[in-house]
């Protein structure tokens, strides 16, 4: 059925899920000594452990489940089923479209109460079939709540009234798989996390050398990939193919040269990914990858990006990078012979590799979705005391991080709890001081590199989400992981961008002494925001609040050592340049310690809502709006990057802004390695297409590295 199909949750078992023993479902019985019953939920991204195969599954209900009565309804039997899907190696899942059943229906997010509860009341005109007593009985229909009032002035001299109602979701919409299992004892072990890395920023190709198939599976998403993968210790990569679709087991690879990596073409829509340290956020191969060609073999450019993605290309030991440009140029396949009539040599084409599509797969959970902490079970070799006194202080040992939790629930129940240890960075980059998240729900979750100068990558919170009631599904992808890190670290500094934002090199001590120059001249203002040259969306009255903030605008440029009039060279149509230029909110990036973040963002879900939004009937929401709302009547805690240095907002400049120094980008206006820059409307008419100009930006660089 419909689920979000990453950062999934695995049940073990009944050590996982304490409250499904003992329950009574459909007819499957109570637990006992020798049996469990296991409820995997589809609104938690359940799934079967893989402990288990198909002579362990005794009897398996699928329905929908009545929260009130703990009653299944609309159940089907789908024990056969369910063995099935075990025998073929798959993964168990309370999804209805696994088990041959008709889809279950989305969830959505419910939207804030306070919103709903605030909407006014309007008159309701009877239509056939509907009456007092209709209105009495009817409650929330289609989207709206009725309400019979007798005349009472709710809605006027109206008797029954109506107005927009919040979608809440019904008891019967929460799809489960209830599963009579034979009881297993639980692993005393703790399998380490398996983390998997794109070998390569191409499509269609994988690295030589990974020997033969060991084993193929089908598959929903490439999370089950990643997990077949890492539950098979002889299994080191995978190329995961869309035709199918398929996943193809390999064994590990080596990578003899890294600055000329070999890669095989197998295909469009195909990727390989081999395993790599969980902590590791980096390209796997950021120099261009060579591909080789002989005979009738020829290179197509249209797979790789076009002409301009060629990095060099040598016929044998002869270079020969413009003859191929030139034909490829053209939109030819290139050949050896197309190069030099007759040749017996290889033709080797080095392509720039596009990291925008690499990213990096996982068994595992975001934090905020699901502890990555499992329960460790004494030995009974000792007291429980000593081991708990071990527990405290023994820190990472043998591979595993080991925190003792007193039963809070951090695993559970458990008063000892352990995960895999965080591995060193060994493959280039340096972890970054500062996290970045986006949305984009037409990617997988996982970790992408930002566009444009290689060297950051921000985490993907819109994986199988839906755009809602205007940008409302921000609210579903953004809130849970504010939440968590305001709870848990509420100074961490991180960053919340869109997905058309690019990275322009600048290095983590120039990003926060900027940040910090900027605070201090906001006068502490902590969530830094994109300018933008107009207020957006309309907002009455917003414009000459928000040009109050003219001194603070040039505060701000004085303590960078900028003048007001420093945009006029790089404005559409040059001076004059209004001093309120770039002094208005855009919300495409955020940057700031997870609480204030948080504070700001729930501050903009309460204001950003609105009903007679041109754009959309019904509710409509935009971060914006809300944003720009919260900015005026919360100047003490969010300012606006007037510099551009931070995050520059592209739309409304010309393309002499940038120039590229030393595989950077260099900002002319403000004079400094430029750190992020927002392409913004992309399809707005503009004379500088900034969104074509960060692709070809992003395949254009080596990869840059901070220093140590």
């Amino acid at each position: 059925g419909d689920f979000i199909d990453a950062q999934e949750r695995v049940v073990e078992g009944y050590s996982v899920v304490p409250e499904a023993t003992g329950i009574d479902v459909s007819g499957l019985g109570e637990a006992d000594n020798t049996t469990t019953v296991v409820r995997l939920r589809q609104d938690r991204n359940d799934y079967l452990g893989s402990h288990y195969v198909a002579d362990d599954v005794i009897r398996a209900v699928f329905g929908a489940l009545d929260e009130e009565t703990d009653a299944m309804t609309d159940s089907y039997d789908v024990t056969h089923a369910v063995k099935d899907v075990l025998r073929r190696g798959g993964t168990v899942r309370p999804s209805a479209s696994d088990l041959g059943l008709p889809p279950a229906r989305l969830l959505r997010k419910p939207l804030h109460d306070s919103f709903w509860d605030s909407q006014p009341w309007a008159c309701h005109t009877y239509e056939s079939g509907q009456n007092d007593t209709w209105c009495q009985a009817v409650g929330i229909e289609r989207g709206i709540e009725y309400k019979f009032t007798g005349g009472d002035g709710t809605c006027k001299a109206c008797w029954c009234c109506k107005r927009y109602a919040q979608r809440r979701i019904a008891p019967r919409d929460a799809k489960v798989l209830h599963l009579r299992l034979r009881r297993h004892e639980p692993p005393r072990e703790t399998p380490a996390q398996s983390c998997y890395g794109m070998a390569a920023g191409l499509d269609g190709v994988e690295l030589a050398g990974h020997g033969d198939v060991l084993f193929t599976i089908s598959y929903s998403s490439r999370v089950e990939c990643s997990a077949a993968c890492g539950q098979n210790s002889k299994c080191g990569s995978f190329t995961a193919c869309s035709d199918g679709p398929t996943c193809y087991f390999f064994g590990k690879v080596e990578i003899a040269n890294a600055e000329a990596p070999e890669v095989v073409h197998v295909g469009r829509g195909c990727h390989h990914y081999v395993e790599v340290p969980c902590d590791s956020k980096v390209l796997m191969l950021g120099p261009p990858v060579t591909l080789s060609y002989s005979g009738q073999a020829s290179f197509d450019s249209n797979l790789y990006g076009g002409a301009g993605a060629i990095a060099g290309a040598f016929l044998g030991d002869l270079e020969v990078t413009n003859q191929v440009r030139q034909i490829a140029g053209q939109g030819r396949h290139v050949a050896p012979a197309d190069v030099a009539g007759g040749t017996a040599e290889a033709l080797h084409v080095r392509v720039h590799q596009d990291p925008s599509i690499a990213n990096w797969l996982t068994d595992g959970s975001l934090p905020w979705q699901g502890s990555s902490w499992a329960c460790y079970d004494y030995p009974r070799d000792r007291p429980s005391a000593w081991y708990d006194d071990q527990c405290k202080h023994v820190g990472v040992k043998d591979g595993m991080e080991y925190k003792f939790a007193k039963g809070d629930g951090t695993c559970g129940l458990c008063w000892c709890c352990r995960r895999p240890a965080h591995k060193q960075n060994v493959l280039g980059f340096p972890a970054p001081k500062v996290d970045i998240y986006f949305g984009d729900t037409r990617r997988q979750s996982g970790v992408f590199a930002v566009p444009g100068v290689p060297g950051r990558f921000f985490t993907n919170l819109g994986a199988g989400l839906h755009w809602h009631n205007g940008y409302a599904a921000k609210i579903d992808m953004f809130e849970p992981m504010l939440e968590y890190w305001a709870r848990q670290e509420p100074t961490k500094l991180m960053i919340v961008m869109d997905s058309d934002v690019g990275f322009g090199g600048c290095s983590d001590a120039e990003l926060l002494h900027r940040y910090e120059k900027l605070v201090a001249a906001s006068g502490g203002a902590t969530v830094v925001t994109g300018a933008d040259p107009w207020q957006n969306p309309p907002v009455p009255g917003m414009t000459g609040q928000t040009l109050k903030f003219v001194p603070r605008q040039q505060a701000v440029l004085r303590a960078f050592g900028m003048d007001i009039h420093a945009p006029n060279e790089f404005v559409w149509g040059g001076p004059p340049v209004k001093p309120h230029d770039y002094v208005f909110l855009n919300s495409g990036f955020l940057m700031g310690p997870a609480k204030d973040l948080h504070d700001m963002f729930q501050c903009a879900k309460d204001k950003g809502w609105r009903f007679d939004d041109p754009r959309s009937p019904g509710p409509y929401w935009d971060d914006q709006r809300g944003l720009s709302l919260c900015f005026v009547q919360h100047p003490d805690k969010v300012t606006i990057d007037y510099t551009g240095s931070i995050v520059a907002t592209l739309y409304g400049t010309s393309g002499n802004l940038f120039e590229v120094r030393d595989q950077k980008l260099h900002n002319r206006m403000a004079n400094v390695t430029q750190c992020f820059l927002h392409t913004d409307c992309s399809g707005c008419a503009a004379p500088w297409m900034w969104t074509d100009w960060l692709t070809w930006l992003t395949r254009s660089f080596h990869a840059v590295v901070d220093g140590p």
